[in-house]
């Protein structure tokens, strides 16, 4: 039996600019793996994210943020969380999303969450293995983010109420642009 009392993220990063994660584990809290806020260039590459109660990593602003390569799996609520850019001048974030192996999530909160959660502008979510979960794979709203490439399969498994994507754009007309292509989808739904 593992116990984890640490309530708070075990990454802070406020404001921070070019740090790298690299081949590391984190495993195990109450609350959020990273949490990033504002800076720009902050990345987390080939770390295996586990055990989570909450989300793995939240970035809230920023710039050129990277999330590449990691197994990110445990996680009792979305997985990333994800708002950059700005929404009035249609500046894009830059925020990358490639690369991971994201899987066995939402067991805490098993509804209305998703591996990735993304709002504002230009987030890129490529070459992604995401599966087994209880809901949604994506929800996204905003402008002009790009989701390609990505394979989703034993999703929405619990719940009749969801597709493996979601677009929450409610009636803004002006929440447009966002690519979803070359996806390829497999046994969603409850089974």
């Amino acid at each position: 039996i593992r116990m984890s009392m640490l309530k708070s993220p075990m990454i802070a990063a406020k404001n921070a600019s070019w740090l790298n994660f690299s081949n590391l584990i984190f495993d195990g809290s109450r609350d959020v793996c990273m949490a990033i806020e504002g800076g720009e260039g902050v990345e987390v590459d080939h770390c295996e994210i586990r055990n989570f109660l909450m989300s793995a990593i939240a970035i809230r602003g920023g710039q050129s943020h990277k999330i590449s390569s990691c197994h990110i799996h445990g996680i009792g609520s979305d997985v990333i969380k994800a708002q950059g850019g700005d929404w009035e001048t249609l500046t894009s974030s830059g925020i990358e999303i490639t690369n991971n192996h994201i899987h066995a999530f939402g067991y805490y909160i098993p509804s209305g969450n998703s591996a990735i959660n993304l709002g504002g502008v230009g987030i890129k979510v490529m070459h992604n293995l995401i599966h087994d979960a209880p809901h949604r794979v994506i929800n996204f709203k905003g402008n002009d983010h790009v989701i390609m490439f990505n394979e989703f399969h034993d999703v929405v498994r619990d719940f009749f109420d969801a597709g493996a994507i979601n677009c929450h754009l409610g009636n803004d007309p002006t929440q447009r642009g966002t690519l979803i292509s070359s996806n390829y989808f497999h046994e969603i739904g409850m089974k």
